[in-house]
């Protein structure tokens, strides 16, 4: 098996990148995928990416959903053009089984997380998802299950959820699903997130397996997009997911549309 650190930066944010990467090792590979604007297009990747092991991949492009999609190109193709990028230096993949693990620009990882990664996988898995260590002080990041378990339903109330940076999959079993681009940061419709929901939805309705293991593999600061106040637009969000996740007349939509209805009463003074 090979290791794919698929990693989403954008404009400047890709300075901190070399910061991500772990000593050189045979079967771990880095994807950047660093998506710009208009007006950074043309800028020179940072040296430190020029490793044997870095595959950087630039492209013009708006949102994180987006950026993600990329990442998956480039694994996909097989003769070293992605997209519009115009890169050249991307490898052709060979037969090793690919597990891909999803990161952004300013998480870090521990000497053994590649390799409790990659034991996951030993098992008859296709997506496993793991937990995030933040710094010494912080609060835990989220309320975590104790057990492992296998995974039936994405949850999209309560104080467990899955995150992007937690999660990693076998690219085999995952095929052409892609993230919907109308989710995550950065999307036209609706910015303020969702996109891991529904990915890991749309996997588990085309069969895959997802278990979750109760082990810290990842380091991210406790803040983050995910954590945005609860407003009457987040609400809506929920339900425009609980929606695309479970369908309008689903018993999530019904529960997304009452808290909707909660967050107008009791927030009659919020931008609707």
């Amino acid at each position: 098996m090979r290791l794919n650190v698929l990693i989403c930066c954008y404009n400047a944010s890709v300075e901190g990148v070399p910061s991500i990467l772990r000593p050189p090792r045979e079967d771990v590979r880095y994807v950047v995928s660093h998506q710009m604007s208009g007006e950074y297009a043309g800028a020179k990747r940072p040296e430190a990416l020029d490793r044997p092991d870095v595959v950087y991949a630039p492209f013009i492009g708006r949102g994180l959903s987006a950026n993600r999609n990329h990442c998956l190109d480039v694994l996909r193709n097989l003769e070293g053009k992605v997209g519009n990028s115009g890169a050249t230096d991307l490898e052709t993949l060979d037969n090793r089984e690919e597990i891909c693990l999803i990161a952004d620009d300013d998480v870090s990882y521990f000497g053994d997380s590649f390799d409790r990664i990659l034991a996951a996988f030993e098992e008859e898995v296709d997506i496993v998802a793991f937990r995030i260590r933040t710094p010494e002080g912080e609060p835990q990041f989220k309320k975590y299950p104790d057990k492992a378990f296998m995974v039936k339903k994405i949850p999209l109330w309560g104080e467990f959820y899955f995150s992007s940076i937690e999660i990693a999959f076998r690219m085999s079993a995952v095929g052409s699903l892609r993230f919907d681009e109308d989710f995550g940061v950065g999307a036209k419709k609706w910015p303020e997130g969702g996109e891991e929901e529904i990915f890991l939805s749309d996997c588990l309705k085309r069969g895959l397996t997802m278990k979750y293991v109760p082990e810290y593999v990842v380091g991210h600061p406790y803040m983050s997009s995910g954590k945005s106040p609860k407003t009457v637009r987040k609400a809506r969000m929920m339900l425009a997911i609980a929606c695309r996740c479970s369908g309008p007349f689903s018993i999530d939509a019904f529960v997304a549309f009452l808290r909707v209805i909660f967050r107008v009463l009791t927030m009659p003074f919020r931008k609707l």
